[in-house]
C-alpha cells in the first residue's frame, strides 16, 4: 500500500509539471506576439492583413497543437497511472498469497510434526506394552520355578522325616498349613493381593524347611565326624570328643600334636569334666599355661580360667617362673592340677568340640 500511495505521489508531480511547462510556453509565446505587435506600431510599420491573419491561424493552430500534446500527455499519464496502481494491487494480493501459503506451509508441517511426535509417542507405548508383558512373563516363571522348588523341598523333607520324630511331627503341621494355604489359595486365587500373600508363605516354607534341612545334615555329618573320630580311640563326653596319648611328649609337643589333629589340649570349665579326665588315671598335660605372663593362667583358646581345680593341700601352683605349663597330677584327689616345668616328656589329652 505504501509503494502504490508513493506512486501515486509520483504520477501527480509530473502532471503538475507538465502543466507549469505548457502554461510557461503559452505565456512565452504570447509574450513574444505582444512585444511585436509594440515593435511594429512603435516603429510605425504595419502588417499586412494577409499575413496577420495567417499569423493568427498559425498561433490558434499552435495553441490547438499544445492543448492536443497536453491532453494526449495527460492520458499517457493517467495509463501510467493506472498501470501503476494495477500493478501495485497485483503486487499487494501476490504477497498475501506469499504469505497465505507460507501460513499453510507452517500449518502443514505443525501437523506433520506432531503426527510424527504421535507416531513416536505411540512406538513408546507399544514398548513399554511390551516390556510390560515380558516382566510379566518372567513373573510366572520365577512363580513356577519357586513353586517346583518348593515341591522339590518337601520331597526332601518326606525322604528324611525318618531320620527324625520332631521332624515329622513338624512336617506333619507343616502339612497341615500347607493344605490350609492350598485351600485358602484356590478360593481366593482371583484377588491379587491374597495370591501374594500365599506366596510368601510358600516362600517362608521354603525357607524353614531349607534351614531345617540344613541342620538335620550338619547333624548328620557331626554324628559321623564323632563316629569317625570314635573309631580312631576318640572317647566321647559331653560335646566333645578326647584322645588320650600313648607316648610322652613336652607341653608344647603335646599341643602341636593337638592342632594337627583339629583339636587342643583339653580345657577344663566344669567339675564333670575334671572327674571326666581323673578316670583316665595319667600324669596328663591339658591346655593351661602363665608362660605370656607369670602367675595369669590362661587356657590355648586365650580365655583366663573362670574355675580351677589346683591341688591345694600341695600348695599348687608353686612352681614360679620354671614351672609354666598345667597338668593332671595326682589323679585320686578330685583337685589334680599341678603346675610342672613345660619341658617334661608327659602324656597329653586332646579336645575336639563336635557339636556347631
Amino acid at each position: 500500500m505504501d509503494q502504490a500511495y508513493m506512486g501515486m505521489e509520483d504520477v501527480s508531480g509530473s502532471n503538475v509539471k507538465l502543466r507549469r511547462l505548457v502554461e510557461t510556453s503559452e505565456d512565452n509565446s504570447i509574450d513574444d506576439e505582444v512585444s511585436q505587435t509594440v515593435q511594429c506600431e512603435t516603429t510605425g510599420l504595419g502588417l499586412p492583413g494577409s499575413e496577420f491573419v495567417k499569423k493568427s491561424y498559425c498561433r490558434a493552430s499552435v495553441i490547438l497543437l499544445g492543448l492536443l500534446c497536453l491532453f494526449l500527455l495527460i492520458g499517457l499519464i493517467t495509463v501510467v497511472f493506472l498501470f501503476t496502481q494495477g500493478k501495485s494491487q497485483w503486487e499487494m494480493d501476490t504477497v498475501l498469497q506469499h504469505r497465505l501459503y507460507n501460513n499453510l506451509t507452517s500449518e502443514r508441517n505443525q501437523l506433520l510434526t506432531s503426527y510424527n511426535n504421535l507416531t513416536i509417542k505411540r512406538e513408546q507405548l507399544l514398548t513399554s506394552y511390551n516390556n510390560l508383558k515380558t516382566e510379566k512373563d518372567q513373573l510366572l516363571t520365577s512363580y513356577n520355578n519357586l513353586t517346583i522348588e518348593r515341591e522339590q523341598l518337601l520331597t526332601s523333607y518326606n525322604n528324611l522325616k525318618t531320620e527324625k520324630d520332631q521332624l515329622l511331627t513338624s512336617y506333619n503341621n507343616l502339612t497341615v498349613q500347607r493344605e490350609q494355604l492350598l485351600t485358602s489359595y484356590n478360593n481366593l486365587k482371583t484377588e491379587k493381593n491374597q495370591l501374594l500373600t500365599s506366596y510368601n508363605n510358600k516362600v517362608k516354607e521354603r525357607d524353614q524347611l531349607q534351614t531345617r534341612f540344613e541342620d538335620m545334615t550338619k547333624n548328620r555329618d557331626n554324628l559321623q565326624r564323632k563316629l569317625q573320630d570314635c573309631r580312631e580311640n576318640w572317647v566321647a563326653f559331653s560335646d566333645s570328643l578326647y584322645q588320650v596319648s600313648s607316648v610322652r611328649k613336652s607341653w608344647e609337643e603335646s599341643r602341636q600334636d593337638c592342632l594337627q589333629k583339629g583339636a587342643h589340649l583339653m580345657i577344663i570349665n566344669s567339675r564333670e569334666e575334671q572327674n571326666f579326665v581323673n578316670q583316665f588315671k595319667k600324669n596328663l598335660w591339658i591346655g593351661l599355661t602363665d608362660s605370656q605372663t607369670e602367675g595369669t593362667w590362661k587356657w590355648v583358646d586365650g580365655t583366663r580360667t573362670s574355675t580351677s581345680y589346683w591341688n591345694r593341700r600341695n600348695g599348687e601352683p608353686n612352681g614360679g617362673t620354671q614351672q609354666n605349663c598345667g597338668e593332671i597330677d595326682n589323679y585320686n584327689a578330685e583337685d589334680s592340677w599341678n603346675d610342672a616345668p613345660c619341658s617334661n616328656g608327659q602324656f597329653w589329652i586332646c579336645e575336639k568340640r563336635v557339636s556347631p
